[in-house]
């Protein structure tokens, strides 16, 4: 997916990081916990959930 497509999906991010690697990092804060998307290249290449 595409940044432009997850923000579709799921809102604009609570915080958004640029790494130092050139990925960004978004973060969504829900009520289960903390939720990060990882872009290189404008594509998920990751997300997680704490």
């Amino acid at each position: 997916m595409t940044t432009q497509q997850v923000q579709q999906f799921m809102g604009s991010p609570d915080k958004a990081k640029q790494k130092k690697n050139g990925m960004l990092e978004w973060e969504y804060y829900t009520g289960q916990g903390k939720f990060e998307v990882y872009f290189q290249n404008d594509k998920v290449v990751s997300s997680r959930m704490h």
